[in-house]
């Protein structure tokens, strides 16, 4: 888990700011308003996952944990036609664990550094249209 987060100026809204984890410097991206989503308070759920992009490693600031899950790729479905748009390739697929949909999201394009405009942006669209 990162220490504490430290602000940077000048960074888009969804950075949170930078943490230090084991001795390297990771930015912090709130889920929550990468997506155009109201942010919440920080509460006793509040967690930072830790992913690894292609050799980057990335914090993510999401409301809770609830479970942590290995998917089998056997039982990952491709998304259908019918799921179209730019949002499509951000989707690595769809699972189902008893009688819950999961969409599974492709962490390596959403949370790609050069596509991370893009995603706010286009939840920022799909927020309007909706």
């Amino acid at each position: 888990m990162p220490s504490r987060v430290a602000k940077i100026p000048e960074v888009p809204a969804y950075v949170d700011g930078v943490s230090n984890l084991r001795g390297m410097i990771i930015p912090i991206i709130n889920l929550r308003s990468l997506f155009s989503l109201n942010r919440k308070p920080y509460d006793e759920d509040t967690r930072t996952i830790v992913v690894n992009v292609g050799t980057r490693t990335i914090g993510c600031t999401v409301d809770s944990v609830l479970r942590v899950m290995r998917v089998p790729a056997d039982n990952i479905q491709p998304a259908p036609d019918s799921v179209n748009g730019t949002g499509r390739r951000f989707i690595a697929g769809f699972t189902r664990v008893e009688e819950e949909l999961f969409v599974l999201l492709d962490a390596d394009q959403l949370l790609e550094p050069s596509n991370l405009h893009q995603v706010h942006q286009a939840s920022i669209q799909f927020e309007k249209e909706s």
